[in-house]
Parts: structure tokens; C-alpha cells; sequence
């Protein structure tokens, strides 16, 4: 019996010389950026590779001829901001157009997530739990899953976008703050991933889970510890080449001292904010040239990051590391200076620097940029249009989806550095048989409790009609013409009803998918 995603006929005799993978490629090397791969495993007990030969990239990477077929500006804008292009959404951003698709994202209070809520509310309830009873818990499977789901069907999409992006720009490592993590991720990143950044600053910095994680919690006046100092400075606000010293991280490590939470559970501040003054330096500090007298006590920390929040190097680090997320690895410095601005005349105000960089003719002339593992799991799905049957174990039933994310080297919530995970080409480029692996594994073994219907792919009256459905699912009309040709060569030699599901397997690991 036939596996349902191999081709009848051996794939060698499918596929002309120039597509055959002629050896096998490392799984951690680095692809040039001149001759970058897409290699697809398709298997049931075998392996069949092929190799879809990529036109030489250009000066940021991108495998030229992809974003050239990208020509409507709405679903570029989609692709950036939400987890992943489907067909309703690109149905939606047609009919609305540009600027009020944006807006909707932006303003998504007036959109209505209320089955997604109730979902997670019903399947994942330890995250609604007050710390007290969070404590004794194993939470995290929880927490990641539900995180998994929202950016699956959750109809706020741009907002899950930057959740990701502050999650990872005030990374917490789960591993070391365990359950803490749920509550620093329903009070402090969701609340303000669209709000004011100085505000999402004040936040995290009273957060229970980062005063334990960059040990703040620990810090003493007599052995005033350094790790959140440092971090506030160079990962935080300023960026590495801030202008900050060394004498500047010893005195903002002064200015935090006394700052902790409770850890008593028979008290009514535990797991929330606590400031000791027996355990602060209530000396004078200087910081960044500004002298903070004596006895400031709690407010020594509230200044430091007033300063920080309102610093003009604060605005242009803020404004290059959302450029990059958005919009491009290596955004011109005029446009930086441009966003950075925005930053200052809005008080860092998040929706007015995204409406600064999304917009049609930045996105029009952006490179395409090389999807993490997190989002390629996550657009695999919205783009199959799949569905997450009702479970009861909210343990796993988004585990499989967990487990290959982890396997692609993104495992969500535990990057051990406080420096959140990469988001450039050269450190996900080079783990790339996983998630070339992805789709094809999806469409023939499944997920336990995900649904991915192909009905429609395989009722397709023929080959070419295949092709065309493809083309409308994951890439709304815009797949490039060499995949285009490529796959309709391939369904034309193999006309069977299995080479239409191997067929979409090799269009979600080619580049027109991969890169986004």
C-alpha cells in the first residue's frame, strides 16, 4: 500500500537532473546566501530528498524571484504582522484595503476573540490561577500551548506578533522562574505589547518573574548584584553601544537594590512587588551624568527608568530592533532615525512606531526575511487551514506541535541568555532538515488533536487545478512562477492523488514559504 504522501513512481523519475539533491547537506551548515537550499523529507520507513534550485540571493539573503511575485501590498502587510497568511485574512485585508486593515490589528480592542478566550479558559486553567495556588503547579506545558493557539486562531493577530517580539526582548527563562513566567506573561507582556514602551518598561521592571530571573530579587546593599543593571542597559533600553560605562552598571545596580517581591504565601503581597528599604543603598548615584541624591529610596529605580524610557539612544535602539522584526535584518539608518521620532514625539507609543514602518512602500521594497521555527509551525497550520479538536488533556494537545518547534531549536519561553531568541538568518538557517521536515510530517502522519483537511486538494478536477489551489492557500494567489512551473511538472509526470499532498508538502518547505 501506497504512503499517502509518496509519489507511485520513485521520485528520481519524476523530477528532472537539475531538481535532484546530488548529496546530502549538513544538517547545522550554514546554506550560502548565493545557492540557498530547499530540501523537503517525505517518508513512511524512507527518505526521499529533492533538491529546488534557488536563484542567487540578493544583498539581504532573500533567494531572489520570491518577493518579486509579491506585488499587493496588503498581503505583505499581512505576512508581517500576523502568524501566518490564510485566506481569510487575505480576503479581509482585500476588502478593507490597506490603511483599515492595519488600523483593525492596531485598535483590536473592538475585536471580538471571545471563542478563542473561552478555549484557553477551558483548557488551559491554571493560567487564569492567582500565584498562591500557581505555586505547587507544573505550568509551563500550559503556557506555551495556550501561547501556541492564540497565535494560531486568535483574530488578534498583530498582537500576538508582538508578544513574540517582547517576550523575547524582556526574555525570562521558564526554566529558572517556573511559574512566575505565567504570571509576568498575563500581566506584563499581553497587557502592554501595543501600549507605551516606557510603560511595558516600568512594568517588567516590578515584574516578580524578572526581579528573580536577573536576580534583582537577591541584590543587596552591602553586594549590590549586577545582572539587571546590565541587561536594563544593554539589552532593554540603550542597546550595547548605549555610550553607557561600567560605572554607569554599578550605580543602577545601587539604584535597585531593595527591590524584591514576596515570597510568603500566608502574606498578601506574595508574588507581588515588594521595596525592602533596610536592604537599599541610599547613597547618592550618578547615572548617565545625572546625579540622584540621597534617600531616594524606591524612587532611585523609578528615575532610572524614567531616564532610560525618555533617552534619545533608548528611542533609536526601541525603533531598529522593531524595524528588524518588522520590516528588515538591516533597516538604512534614515529610516531608524525616522522611527526613532516617532518614539520621542509619542512618548513611545508602540502603534504609532508600527504605523511608521508598516507601511506600502516600506513593505513593497522590504527583503523578505527567513521565518523562526515558531512562526513557520504557526503559518504551516493557518495556511492548512487546521483545526485543534477539543481535548481533554491540556497537556498535549498542542504537545506534537511543542515538540517540533523544539526540535527546529526555538524551544518557546527557554532561551537560556536574556537576550531572547535570534531573529536573523545566519542562526536559523543553519537547523534546516527539521523544518524542511515539518509539512511534509504534518500532511502524512498528522498531529494528535489537529485537523488538516485536503478534501478540496484532492477533488481538484486535475493536475494544473491542484497547482492553482495550492497557489490560492498558503500564498493567496502570489506563489512565484518558478514554483508554480516546478510543481505543475511535477503533478504533470505523477498525476496520482498522493503526489497532490507531496506536492503541498514541497511547496510549504520552498522558499516562497519559508521566507516570509
Amino acid at each position: 500500500m501506497n504512503h499517502p504522501c509518496l509519489p507511485e513512481a520513485p521520485i528520481d523519475a519524476l523530477l528532472p537532473d537539475d531538481l535532484l539533491l546530488k548529496e546530502p547537506f549538513p544538517e547545522n551548515a550554514l546554506p550560502d546566501k548565493n545557492d540557498l537550499l530547499s530540501r523537503v523529507i517525505l517518508g513512511a520507513g524512507m527518505v526521499c530528498a529533492l533538491q529546488l534550485t534557488i536563484p542567487p540571493a540578493n544583498a539581504q539573503g532573500t533567494p531572489e524571484g520570491i518577493t518579486s511575485d509579491w506585488k499587493r501590498p496588503e498581503l505583505r502587510l499581512i505576512r508581517r504582522m500576523t502568524m501566518g497568511l490564510t485566506v481569510t485574512e487575505a480576503s479581509l485585508a482585500g476588502k478593507l484595503g490597506f490603511q483599515l486593515y492595519l488600523e483593525r490589528q492596531l485598535n483590536d480592542a473592538a475585536i471580538d476573540d471571545s471563542r478563542v478566550d473561552r478555549y484557553i479558559a477551558q483548557t488551559y486553567p491554571m493560567l487564569t490561577l492567582p500565584p498562591v495556588e500557581l505555586v505547587s503547579l507544573y505550568s509551563k506545558p500550559q503556557l506555551i500551548q495556550a501561547a501556541l493557539y492564540r497565535a494560531l486562531f486568535s483574530q488578534k493577530q498583530l498582537r500576538e506578533r508582538m508578544v513574540e517580539f517582547w517576550t523575547d526582548h524582556f526574555n525570562i527563562n521558564i526554566q529558572k522562574v517556573s511559574w512566575l513566567k505565567v504570571v509576568d506573561d498575563r500581566e506584563v507582556i499581553r497587557p502592554y505589547a501595543m501600549d507605551k514602551f516606557p510603560t511595558l518598561l516600568r512594568a517588567s521592571a516590578h515584574s516578580p518573574a524578572m526581579l528573580n530571573y536577573l536576580d534583582t530579587a537577591s541584590s543587596r546593599k552591602e553586594r549590590p548584584n549586577q545582572n539587571y543593571a546590565r541587561e536594563l542597559l544593554e539589552l532593554h533600553t540603550m542597546g550595547a553601544e548605549g555610550g553607557f560605562t561600567q560605572q554607569d552598571v554599578e550605580e543602577v545596580a545601587r539604584c535597585f537594590t531593595g527591590w524584591t517581591y514576596g515570597t510568603n504565601v500566608q502574606r498578601t503581597d506574595f508574588c507581588k512587588f515588594v521595596f525592602n528599604p533596610f536592604l537599599h543603598d541610599n547613597g547618592q548615584k550618578v547615572v548617565l551624568g545625572q546625579v540622584i541624591s540621597a534617600g531616594g529610596g524606591q524612587n532611585d529605580g523609578e528615575t532610572v527608568l524614567n531616564l532610560l524610557a525618555t533617552h534619545p539612544q533608548t528611542a533609536r535602539f526601541i525603533a531598529t530592533k522593531m524595524l528588524r522584526w518588522l520590516l528588515m535584518e538591516d533597516p538604512p539608518k534614515a529610516l531608524i532615525s525616522r522611527v526613532a521620532r516617532v518614539y520621542q514625539k509619542t512618548d513611545g507609543d508602540i502603534k504609532s512606531m508600527i504605523r511608521a514602518i508598516l507601511t506600502p512602500k516600506l513593505l513593497l521594497g522590504a527583503p523578505a526575511k527567513f521565518k523562526r521555527p515558531y512562526h513557520l509551525v504557526t503559518s504551516t497550520l493557518r495556511a492548512t487551514s487546521a483545526t485543534v479538536l477539543e481535548s481533554t488533556d491540556p497537556y498535549g494537545s498542542l504537545m506534537r506541535l511543542q515538540q517540533s518547534i523544539e526540535m527546529m531549536g526555538q524551544p518557546p519561553f527557554q532561551w537560556a541568555a536574556p537576550n531572547g531568541f535570534p531573529d536573523t538568518l545566519e542562526y536559523w538557517a543553519g537547523i534546516i532538515l527539521p523544518r524542511l521536515n515539518f509539512g511534509a510530517d504534518v500532511l502524512t502522519h498528522g498531529i494528535a488533536n489537529v485537523k488538516i483537511d485536503v478534501a478540496l486538494l484532492l477533488s481538484a478536477r486535475s493536475s494544473t487545478e491542484a497547482v492553482q489551489l495550492i497557489n490560492n492557500a498558503p500564498f493567496a494567489g502570489e506563489m512565484s512562477l518558478s514554483l508554480t512551473s516546478r510543481l505543475n511538472q511535477y503533478l504533470t509526470q505523477n498525476p496520482s492523488l498522493d503526489a497532490r499532498i507531496s506536492a503541498l508538502g514541497l511547496a510549504l518547505a520552498s522558499p516562497d514559504f519559508q521566507w516570509y
